[in-house]
């Protein structure tokens, strides 16, 4: 019999008796670079291509570990591909990687049977994807946020808005105080409508400077 491969991570399984005189270069080639790469190591891609990764293995000759290895432990993209999205293809086997997108488009990482439908990791974006016994899934995401982001994702639904301090003056008897830009900016006043009611809000066009209140009148409205 001679030595077979794991199947997730392709470490070699010499039958007992088998390396007699071959055993550090196996162990060498065929488990511990593979362990370092499964673990640590990082497959840059940086060709602007569909790229498939596939699983390699290792002899008493050689790693053969290279340029299109699946083991690792980080996928990163650095290619130029803007506007046309690059399928990563991967081995459909449990398998974790952390995938760097350092590039200028997006990409797809996805098992190459099939191919399954993958996930998308957009410029600039790092994540942790996993298998799922049928696809790959995102774990985490890491990525700037860009554009307007809506309400029903806790964003504010705008592109761009202005930031406005708040401004407490004793204006009125009962006391005010109000969002503003500054004192002669237009704003709001929330008014005091006495004890037992809601305050309201109402145009206002400038600040008066006047005597600061305290915080106890703001809450006892």
């Amino acid at each position: 019999m001679t030595t077979s491969y794991s199947s997730l991570i392709g470490l070699a399984l010499p039958v007992q008796g088998e390396l007699d005189g071959t055993w550090g270069d196996v162990v060498n080639n065929a488990t511990t670079q593979y362990l370092d790469a499964a673990i640590a190591g990082t497959q840059t891609l940086s060709t602007n291509a569909d790229a498939t990764l596939v699983q390699t293995y290792g002899t008493a000759l050689a790693t053969n570990i290279g340029a299109t290895t699946a083991q690792y432990a980080v996928i990163r993209w650095t290619a130029s591909n803007g506007a046309t999205t690059r399928n990563i293809n991967v081995p459909n086997s449990s398998k974790t990687y952390v995938v760097i997108n350092d590039g200028t488009g997006s990409i797809v990482l996805r098992g190459v049977t099939g191919p399954t439908t993958g996930i998308t990791i957009v410029s600039g974006e790092k994540c942790v994807a996993a298998w799922n016994g049928s696809d790959f899934v995102k774990i985490s995401t890491s990525t700037a946020l860009t554009g307007t982001i809506p309400v029903s994702s806790g964003g504010t639904g705008l592109t761009t808005t202005t930031p406005y301090s708040v401004v407490f003056s004793g204006t009125t008897a009962t006391g005010n105080f109000q969002a503003s830009a500054g004192p002669g900016t237009a704003g709001y006043l929330l008014t005091s409508n006495g004890a037992g009611a809601l305050p309201t809000f109402q145009a206002n066009s400038g600040v008066t400077t006047g005597k600061s209140i305290a915080m106890s009148m703001i809450f006892g409205f």
